[in-house]
């Protein structure tokens, strides 16, 4: 692995998994892209954001409309990995809070409706169901 790639590793893998990051890798290396480019447009997405409306030639900024394109899908990804862990935070304890007491009440107090709360309700159910077969697969595979 080169420099580059150890280098885009950091930037990445926070939202790409490592097949994916070993692909985009050439695609940014040959639009002159460097990895603190997208680090800094994903440390500080409203400023990139914002560069946009600044000025008629802001993608030269960041070396041109291709390369502004890619970093704006870095930046886009990102988002949507995050939207995702904060979808399966709020269906965990949405399943939780209405295990501790019911759908109407969990559906009062968070202002949504019943059939809103009962799809919360089983996406945490499913994902919690999930993870604890995982641990025990885990678990028998290392003879815990």
């Amino acid at each position: 692995m080169s420099d580059s790639e150890q280098d885009w590793g950091t930037v990445l893998s926070g939202h790409r998994s490592p097949e994916m990051i070993t692909r985009l890798t050439p695609v940014f290396e040959a639009h002159n892209i460097a990895p603190d480019a997208v680090a800094s447009a994903l440390a500080d997405q409203e400023a990139f954001v914002a560069a946009t409306t600044s000025r008629s030639d802001w993608a030269d900024a960041y070396g041109g409309k291709v390369a502004a394109a890619l970093i704006a899908a870095e930046v886009l990804e990102q988002a949507a990995a995050l939207q995702f862990t904060v979808s399966t935070i709020r269906s965990r304890i949405v399943a939780q809070v209405v295990a501790e007491s019911s759908v109407g009440e969990t559906a009062r107090q968070l202002g949504y409706s019943h059939q809103h709360i009962s799809r919360l309700r089983k996406s945490g159910a499913a994902q919690q169901r999930h993870e604890t077969e995982e641990v025990t697969s885990r678990s028998v595979v290392l003879g815990i």
